[in-house]
């Protein structure tokens, strides 16, 4: 039993739940007060000075934390075997308790030798803890570096000669693309673009050099969007491609609980509809891409959609999950029989990616989903979260006014089981740059552990009412 004591140990250091270089308790415990804190202490007043103390403790703390996750049990280990080797004795689990005996039996003569090697080995480990100190990089560029380049870049443009770059915010938004509200002014007054860039550990494999013919084919048939002006496909001006388009004033169609926006639900949902007819009824042949896309059924359009989305899951996972991979299988083996005409599907049409000014949908928003496909995908998306306030049997006839697709309730029932393995596929992706040398922000660490744990629950309990 004792000589499983350093085992066991190791394997503790190794998992973060052992004793700490300091003989502090386990890392998990440090989170649960980290927590409470945090919801008890800060965010009741979050502004407040007392607030302000302990979000800089915190910082403290969680800077020592990364350093002891990283690095730190190496240097506890080497702490340890430089003592055992000064002393004549092994590096095991008992090392330390067998060293007080040792001082305690150590004659005038040896005791000197003896506390210069414990002090020496104990101020080593005691210097590779720096306490509020991070270097941590901030994960995006200098803001101001990036205003003066693309101040640079938008004085290259047609009609922009004249611009000057006021600000250049960076917007927490979604989690696919990096977006930018640039404010600036040619001589008339304060105007503003959007600009959307790819993002390296983003949870899509898309770029927004794909957007832009759907956009603009969507805008020619009616569809309200934030119209694309131009794109630039170089990183040489903000580190990635990215998509310039115009402002569009208003507000999100939901609030933080996805509520919708506005005091008429069902009247969002009905200019939806509207929406949806018009998108769906796009020449796809004017979106470009690849033409034989074009002569495949979408039976042949679903299954080439799974694949795509399972060779990038099991490019960026890190582990396996059973339950992704029995819901893909669920999907390929019941692909919908029926053929049904291919169109612009958006991928996530809901109020979310909208834009309301009193309640009127002004645009679209979040294209990086979208691809030729099922219209059924779309509107399984709308139905499961569409309000009671409105039927899905009015939705689907003003949509079918409109341009829309008839399709079946099978179709819908078969899509309904794609959000939440999209979202899946999508949150784990957003995992495989946490822990590696590339800069990850919050909102990619957040979205990688809270979507992966919904989202493939919610796969699960899909399955099993399949089952």
């Amino acid at each position: 039993m004792t000589n499983a004591i350093p085992a066991l140990q190791s394997v503790q250091a190794e998992l973060g739940i052992g004793p700490g270089p300091l003989g502090e308790p386990p890392v998990p415990d440090f989170l649960r007060i980290l927590r409470r804190e945090i919801a008890n202490d800060i965010l009741p007043d979050p502004s407040s000075a007392q607030s302000r103390i302990l979000l800089e403790m915190s910082l403290t703390l969680l800077d020592y934390l990364a350093q002891r996750a990283d690095r730190l049990d190496g240097v506890l280990r080497d702490r340890n075997c430089e003592l055992a080797k000064s002393l004549g004795m092994t590096a095991d689990s008992d090392s330390l308790i067998a060293l007080e005996d040792r001082l305690k039996q150590a004659s005038d003569v040896e005791f000197p030798a003896l506390l210069k090697a414990i002090c020496s080995a104990d101020l080593s480990l005691l210097n590779a803890i720096e306490l509020g100190n991070s270097n941590d990089k901030p994960p995006s560029d200098d803001p101001a570096a990036a205003a003066r380049r693309f101040e640079d870049h938008l004085r290259s443009q047609n009609g922009f000669r004249s611009a000057q770059v006021i600000e250049m915010r960076k917007l927490v938004g979604g989690y696919s693309k990096d977006v930018y509200l640039c404010s600036f002014d040619r001589g008339a007054g304060t105007e503003k673009l959007i600009v959307r860039c790819d993002r390296r550990d983003g949870p899509l494999e898309t770029s927004v050099s794909d957007e832009y013919p759907a956009i603009k084919a969507a805008e020619a048939n009616g569809v309200p969007v934030a119209s694309a002006l131009w794109l630039h496909v170089s990183p040489d001006v903000l580190g990635s491609p990215f998509l310039v388009s115009e402002f569009v004033e208003g507000t999100s169609g939901t609030d933080f609980r996805g509520e919708v926006m506005s005091d008429d639900a069902a009247e969002v949902y009905r200019q939806l509809a509207v929406v949806m007819g018009k998108l769906h009824s796009v020449d796809v042949a004017e979106v470009g891409g690849r033409a034989e896309l074009l002569q495949q059924p979408t039976g042949t359009l679903i299954l080439e959609l799974l694949d795509r989305y399972e060779a990038q899951w099991k490019r960026r996972r890190r582990a396996p999950s059973p339950t992704i991979s029995g819901a893909l299988e669920w999907m390929r083996r019941n692909v919908p029989a029926e053929d049904v005409r291919a169109c612009l599907v958006h991928g996530d049409p809901t109020p979310r990616n909208l834009l309301l000014t009193n309640g009127r949908i002004q645009a679209l928003l979040d294209w990086e989903t979208w691809h030729l496909g099922d219209p059924a995908e779309d509107l399984a998306y709308i139905r499961e979260e569409m309000p009671c306030a409105l039927s899905w049997q009015e939705f689907n006839q003003i949509y079918l006014a409109n341009g829309g697709v008839e399709v079946s309730d099978e179709r819908l029932h078969y899509w309904s089981h794609w959000k939440f393995l999209f979202g899946s596929i999508s949150a784990v992706s957003m995992m495989s740059g946490i822990g590696t040398d590339r800069d990850i922000d919050l909102r990619t660490a957040f979205g990688a552990v809270y979507f992966t744990k919904y989202c493939i629950g919610r796969v699960g309990e899909q399955m099993l009412k399949n089952a």
